[in-house]
């Protein structure tokens, strides 16, 4: 099989794996029982929490919320977040987690909506002029996105954000960005962001909100006090500490990891241009090299999806999170047609996937729509 949807998902690593399964056997112990199990799994407990901390450059006393996964961070962020009455700044390209949210407290706020460029970006110029005409509270823009692989300059926007209102709260959803390109929260400025372990080859149903100290955080899920209180709920500590390691190694190998996936992007489109093969990529540089986005005239993508699932190559045609609808948001925000937005289908990788793969994976994608465009 050729994997190449890792952007829906990874596999989980053989780190990930050894390591859950020894927590879950030899550290299986409640992190809040007073005993000396609960002990051992409360020090295991801080010692992911540090060393994720580590990996974004966090300081020592700021907050690292450790819950079900990246949809979960972003709901705790805009409802923990963002006061009633607030104004709220966000981008029409926000995986549905934080789009669908801000929907949701429009009953209690005023959001406004940022639109794209043509490459998948947030407009810098309207966010200027979104800001020269009302003044925000809260901002929510990520870093990369979901669909595109499409590069926010989120440092620059916060700094135009703070430099409007120094008071105004700026999350980022880091998922597709934490563990591939550098993610260091001093140096963005930001004051929350979320990230995901099964991104990264960790396990599944384990994210992070992390919260810069000082904010004021109001829990939305109450209890035995888990999570200083902020996310009641007996930790998943296997899967924490299998994250935290993975985590660790991505970090770690994060610039080889890096040449590795854009080699095997690169070479995908050398072949397309090689072949005179007619094709659109949606986003432009700076963009991820871990996903290529790409439309193709005449051909229905999930058609060109189930062609090659035949041959054992699972693609995708866009975010797992919205796969079953019928039309794409940020493609649309991007200017593409409804025919570009039917024939797109989104090629995500890791760096276990190797440029042979790129090349079967290309030269059946040219085979296959080549095909299709002669029915």
């Amino acid at each position: 099989m050729i994997y190449f949807d890792n952007a829906s998902t990874t596999k989980i690593s053989q780190l990930g794996l050894d390591t859950y399964q020894d927590i879950s056997l030899n550290c299986f112990f409640n992190c809040s029982s007073l005993h000396k199990g609960g002990v051992k799994a409360s020090k295991h407990l801080e010692w992911a929490r540090t060393t994720i901390l580590n990996c974004i450059n966090g300081a020592f006393n700021d907050t690292l919320i450790f819950c079900s996964g990246a949809t979960e961070a972003n709901n705790m962020a805009l409802w923990g977040l963002i006061k009633k009455g607030a104004r709220v700044l966000t981008s029409v390209g926000e995986h549905p987690s934080v789009y669908n949210t801000a929907k949701a407290l429009n009953a209690d706020i005023e959001v406004d909506y940022v639109p794209l460029n043509e490459f998948g970006q947030v407009d810098i110029e309207c966010y200027k002029e979104m800001w020269n005409k009302n003044n925000y509270d809260f901002v929510s823009i990520m870093y990369v996105n979901n669909e595109t692989g499409a590069i926010n300059d989120v440092g620059q926007l916060c700094d135009i954000a703070k430099s409007k209102n120094s008071a105004c709260i700026f999350h980022s959803d880091c998922v597709q960005a934490f563990g591939k390109i550098d993610v260091q929260v001093d140096n963005l400025g930001v004051d929350s962001i979320s990230i995901s372990a099964h991104k990264i080859n960790g396990p599944k149903g384990i994210g992070v909100l992390y919260v810069k100290n000082g904010l004021r955080f109001k829990p939305n899920i109450y209890g035995g006090g888990q999570e200083k209180g902020l996310r009641s709920g007996t930790e998943n500590l296997p899967a924490i500490v299998a994250f935290a390691k993975v985590a660790e190694d991505k970090c770690a190998n994060m610039k080889s990891n890096y040449q590795k996936v854009k080699d095997i992007k690169n070479k995908i489109i050398e072949i397309f241009d090689a072949s005179n093969f007619e094709y659109k990529i949606n986003g432009s540089n700076p963009y991820s090299p871990y996903i290529l986005s790409v439309s193709l005239k005449g051909v229905k993508g999930e058609v060109l999806l189930h062609k090659l699932e035949m041959d054992d190559i699972l693609v995708g045609t866009g975010s797992a999170c919205s796969s079953k609808s019928s039309d794409n948001r940020i493609l649309s925000a991007m200017g593409d047609t409804k025919e570009q937005i039917m024939g797109n289908i989104r090629l995500s990788f890791c760096p276990e996937n190797t440029v042979d793969e790129a090349t079967v994976v290309a030269n059946k994608i040219i085979e296959y729509t080549n095909y299709l465009r002669s029915l």
